[in-house]
């Protein structure tokens, strides 16, 4: 079928994909989709073409030969397909019995909720990929469920969230946390300004590095000067810390045996006690950087594939620690600067002196901020890419 062309790549995508929505404690919206597509690429002559439909026809391939003729992206072959094994992704029951768990899910929240939940959502998806080329093929099928909550209390709100490639969350904590965390928010009053020691949730501490941090990393960026890291390898950048990427763990939810190209899942180290050792590439900027390919990911089948983390894995010092300040989680996350690492970010479901306050700034370079960081709880969970626990972070400027 794609005889005309040098290269060829194709990425299949079958999805079914359900979820109930909540406004004020109260189903809103319950929701069926079912999607089917293919998203090609082409090569032709050192040129590359994309273009995606809901069927692999002659109509396509015509498109995709316009295409080539006048694209200005170049690449001249597409990555040797491979697949390893990562256990822990699939839930038969998530895939069987979707409504029954979505149904199950809302009843043991309504029954744990001490407050209203002002909004949330339950999805559950099951997702089939297949990528193939004239290299071979791979395919793989995963379930996803997560859940988010929002809940008012009075003058107070909180915010959470957790996802499993399983039907195993702890919805009854989920609902108390929030809850709990949403009636100390009514309660609190203006944080002090001072200096002193601050712990982050797993939740502050993803909110800060997924926006500041991580775009650091992304080969695109690096490639292009978007990076402060660029030409950096082998420094010291924040002594004493570790950072991994690794999609092979068992059954985290970026985990995979593939990415969106089709490469072999494989554990990147990012940071080695503080020293710089690679960074995240898809197929094409890993030859331009001599790094490991493996981090191409797709919105859908319509899309390119884009780089992006999997599971990242934070190591610092573990143990016990009290501080003055907590933080759970950040508003203002996505205004950070991911070029230089700047943020300024509001603190949302703050405790001072173990009481709640609200008001409270935190200003400054992640970089810096790293630097700062001492101790990490050994509670660890994750948040969407990110898994470490409660984190340390010392002498840190609290504004209000």
């Amino acid at each position: 079928m794609f005889e005309a062309f040098d290269a060829f790549e194709v990425y299949e995508v079958r999805s079914k994909y359900y979820s109930i929505s909540i406004e004020k404690s109260r189903i809103k919206n319950v929701s069926e989709e079912f999607e089917k597509g293919y998203g090609v690429r082409v090569i032709k002559d050192g040129k590359l073409a994309f273009s995606s439909a809901t069927s692999l026809d002659k109509s396509l391939v015509e498109k995709l030969e316009k295409l080539v003729r006048i694209s200005e992206d170049e690449l001249d072959s597409f990555p040797s397909v491979g697949k390893r094994r990562v256990g822990g992704l699939y839930d038969k029951k998530l895939e069987e019995n979707p409504l029954e768990v979505l149904k199950e899910s809302f009843e043991t929240i309504e029954a744990e909720r001490s407050c209203e939940i002002a909004s949330g959502i339950v999805e559950i998806e099951t997702l089939e990929r297949r990528v193939w080329n004239d290299t071979g093929e791979v395919s793989e099928k995963a379930t996803f469920f997560a859940v988010m909550l929002e809940a008012v209390h009075d003058k107070g709100s909180a915010y959470e969230f957790d996802a499993s490639r399983k039907a195993d969350l702890n919805l009854e904590r989920l609902t108390e946390k929030v809850c709990s965390l949403a009636i100390d928010d009514s309660k609190a009053k203006k944080a002090e300004r001072r200096v002193c020691d601050v712990v982050l949730s797993p939740l502050a501490f993803h909110q800060l590095l997924y926006f500041s941090f991580y775009p650091s990393f992304n080969g695109e960026n690096v490639v292009k000067g978007r990076s402060v890291l660029n030409g950096r390898k082998g420094e010291t950048i924040i002594e004493g810390l570790t950072i991994y990427d690794d999609p092979t763990l068992e059954g985290k939810v970026f985990s995979y045996s593939f990415d969106d190209e089709g490469v072999k899942a494989e554990r990147k180290i990012l940071l080695e006690e503080g020293v710089l050792k690679g960074f995240l590439c898809d197929f094409k900027h890993s030859r331009i950087l001599g790094e490991k390919a493996g981090n191409a990911f797709r919105e859908d089948f319509d899309s390119l594939p884009k780089i992006h983390p999997s599971n990242i894995v934070v190591e610092i010092e573990k143990g016990s620690f009290d501080a003055d300040f907590y933080v759970h989680s950040f508003i203002g996350a996505h205004t950070a600067n991911p070029v230089s690492g700047d943020f300024s970010l509001e603190c949302m479901n703050a405790y001072q002196n173990g009481e709640p306050v609200r008001g409270a700034m935190l200003y400054g370079n992640v970089f810096e901020f790293l630097k700062k960081v001492s101790c990490m709880s050994k509670n660890v969970r994750q948040v969407e890419n990110t898994i470490c626990g409660d984190v340390l972070v010392e002498n840190v400027e609290i504004k209000a």
